[in-house]
């Protein structure tokens, strides 16, 4: 649903009814907006299959899957600044388990390549503001840990080295901070 924030009536306190987009009933999550607000970029599980899917930010627009020849689940897409491209996870299955990695495409689904080939879990892939860096978390060190790769996937740094669970990162708007949940004081906090 999308929830307009400006006032229907005098008082300041009160917003716009939302509006709801989709009546599919499939679950969605990790909802991004294109950067010039007219699409909505979000992980939808449709038919047992977990994937990336883009649609207008319209009442009433159709979804369409990013890269629908992908078989394996893929979800947790983050657009570039200048919205070209869209870096999002890979699930490659080997049997029950799981080979995460960080792959990036165009924001049509052409070109896609992997970024971040597997090593561990490679989670929560996030274009800097000015869009030469894609910070991840990754386990590849035990526990999970944040790490930028540039956008050629070359590079690679890490960033954090705690015994802690460092995740969920998110860029400052200047590029110049990171944001994330970590337990080292004993319980997740943001640091």
């Amino acid at each position: 649903s999308l929830f307009p924030l400006h006032p229907v009536s005098p008082s300041p306190l009160r917003a716009a009814e939302p509006v709801r987009l989709t009546k599919d009933g499939s679950f969605k999550q990790n909802i991004q907006w294109s950067p010039d607000g007219k699409t909505l970029l979000f992980t939808r599980i449709h038919e047992g299959k977990m994937a990336l899917w883009l649609m207008p930010a319209t009442e009433g627009a159709e979804m369409k899957r990013l890269l629908p020849a992908h078989t394996e689940p893929h979800f947790d897409g983050h657009w570039s600044p200048d919205g070209k491209r869209i870096v999002y996870v890979y699930d490659k299955l080997e049997g029950t388990d799981g080979k995460l990695r960080i792959d990036v495409c165009n924001a049509d689904g052409g070109e896609n390549q992997t970024l971040v080939p597997h090593k561990a879990f490679e989670e929560s892939p996030r274009f800097s503001p000015d869009g030469k860096l894609v910070l991840w978390v990754s386990t590849r060190n035990k526990n999970p840990d944040l790490y930028t790769v540039d956008a050629e996937g070359k590079n690679e740094k890490r960033l954090t080295n705690d015994p802690a669970y460092d995740l969920h990162p998110a860029w400052s708007p200047d590029g110049k901070l990171i944001a994330f949940a970590s337990g080292r004081s004993g319980k997740q906090k943001i640091h």
